[in-house]
């Protein structure tokens, strides 16, 4: 069963707010009918606000539960999502360098700057250097 409080916009502060109002009307309420002799309806009064505090703090800490349970279960659907991504990044990368370690032809990879940062082994064939004494070298036209 889905409460429509854990789509309410009132915050769980404001809700107990309103719950310490109404005691306090009724409070104030028992308080002018014992005056006034009316002890059974203070009474009767007094218990019925005492029956409804108690259903309305079980409901606001029902909804606090609930709503740590939905935190906990979002939290654990995006690590979920982040460890596939992470295996897909992986994938991937283990592909590139597949495939730029077996390319026939000479890669490099250049920053803006004009620093060679990678080169694949047939680049190094080609040119004669290894990947290290050609990266950080700046690439000349």
């Amino acid at each position: 069963m889905r409460y429509t409080s854990l789509t309410s916009s009132r915050s769980p502060l404001a809700i107990a707010v309103c719950f310490a109002t109404g005691l306090l009307g009724a409070g104030v309420t028992a308080v002018q009918l014992a005056v006034h002799d009316f002890w059974w309806w203070a009474a009767s009064l007094l218990v019925m606000t005492i029956l409804l505090i108690t259903l309305g703090l079980y409901r606001l800490f029902h909804f606090a539960y609930l709503h740590q349970e939905q935190q906990q279960l979002e939290l654990q659907q995006l690590q979920q999502q982040l460890q596939g991504a992470e295996h897909r990044l992986q994938e991937t990368h283990n592909l590139h360098s597949l495939l730029l370690h077996h390319a026939g032809q000479g890669i490099f990879g250049v920053a803006a700057d004009g620093r060679i940062n990678f080169t694949n082994p047939a680049a190094e064939k080609i040119i004669g250097y290894t990947a290290e004494e050609m990266a950080g070298k700046k690439c000349t036209r």
